[in-house]
């Protein structure tokens, strides 16, 4: 029996699974402690990218705004990028793993373990020139 950190719907090959860094210094700090890490039920390294997601300020949903930590606010640095490549790249609608692989394959390597830190840290601008 392995032991398996990400689970369903994470686990999915297509998902892009995030993991959260350190909003500051993310290079020298990390992912965060308990960001999501792998690998999954059948040994593939998960998170599959890493993104700011310490102190994130948001919108509440009782109005006004509110910092908060985890993976949530990191997806959402992942969503916008992917967001981002499809309103430049119209080719890319319908295509979500040609999407992921862009994502993945022009992140900043960390220097971590790859169940801790994926491919690495989102590189917007990166994935943008690579496309």
């Amino acid at each position: 029996m392995r032991l398996a950190w990400i689970i369903d719907p994470g686990s999915a090959e297509a998902v892009i699974t995030v993991g959260a860094t350190a909003s500051l210094q993310p290079y020298r700090q990390g992912p965060l402690a308990r960001s999501s890490k792998g690998p999954t039920a059948d040994g593939r390294h998960k998170p599959d990218i890493l993104a700011p997601g310490e102190s994130v300020l948001g919108p509440a949903a009782s109005g006004g705004w509110r910092r908060d930590t985890g993976t949530s606010q990191a997806t959402a640095h992942v969503s916008g990028a992917a967001a981002l490549l499809l309103a430049c790249f119209p080719e890319l609608r319908g295509q979500p793993l040609r999407v992921k692989q862009i994502l993945v394959d022009s992140a900043t390597d960390l220097q971590r373990l790859p169940d801790f830190q994926g491919h690495g840290l989102l590189d917007v601008l990166r994935a943008l020139q690579s496309r």
